[in-house]
């Protein structure tokens, strides 16, 4: 846990804005076009800097806290589920961000070459959850590009799965957030609010709702009513 890795110092009387605060810890830090490396950080910082607060919030997000699961073992458990609730994903969708492996519950978009309820969505508050984006499979505007990217790991979103295009490979395939969607189009779409959030979506041809759960890694993507991490 970060708190057994933190020392913190007592606070410097000459800075009146804030704590000032050592830490040594190992954290996996993104850098702009170079890859995650993990590393041990040690820095002193004034905490009020709005600088500072990103930092310490990235090293928070992106220390290994990650539950384990294989979509093949949940497939496996459900093989004989024919009820329509537990669904694998179409396997059409490339991998385009640094995690492979994420999950959370869902919130839906749906939109078409217009990604302003995208953009609402990640930026706000993700608390762990995956978003997925219905673009009807449009291979024409990127739905997703660097700065949305960005602010949705940045806001705590676990990963973005979007039946369409992104753009901006070299910004996106650092961040350690997962990122997976049909192909690459450099070409951003237009925005006049357009669109729906948190309505049921066909992605693929498999209906998704809000609050359903999303798993995905190497071998593809899950979806589920319930956690399946949870036994």
């Amino acid at each position: 846990m970060l708190l057994e890795k933190l020392r913190l110092s007592k606070p410097k009387s000459y800075f009146s804005i804030g704590v000032v605060a050592d830490f040594q810890a190992y954290s996996r830090v993104f850098r702009r076009h170079e890859r995650i490396r993990t590393v041990t950080v040690r820095m002193r910082c004034v905490s009020r800097l709005p600088s500072t607060l990103f930092f310490l919030r990235l090293m928070v997000m992106t220390m290994d806290t990650s539950i384990s699961f294989s979509t093949c073992d949940f497939c496996d458990a459900h093989k004989a589920d024919d009820s329509g609730r537990f669904r694998v994903l179409a396997p059409v969708f490339k991998d385009f961000g640094g995690r492979t492996s994420f999950h959370g519950q869902v919130l839906t978009v749906k939109c078409y070459q217009d990604n302003s309820h995208v953009k609402r969505a990640v930026e706000s508050e993700g608390q762990g959850r995956v978003l997925v984006v219905d673009g009807a499979a449009s291979l024409q505007r990127a739905l997703l590009g660097g700065n949305l990217a960005a602010a949705a790991f940045h806001n705590g979103w676990a990963g973005v799965v979007v039946d369409g295009c992104v753009r901006d490979l070299a910004e996106i395939s650092v961040l350690p957030f997962g990122i997976r969607a049909l192909a690459l189009n450099p070409m951003p779409t237009l925005r006049s609010d357009q669109g729906q959030t948190g309505i049921a979506v066909s992605i693929q041809g498999t209906v998704v709702h809000t609050g359903d759960w999303l798993y995905a890694d190497a071998d593809g993507m899950v979806v589920s009513p319930h956690p399946l991490h949870i036994s």
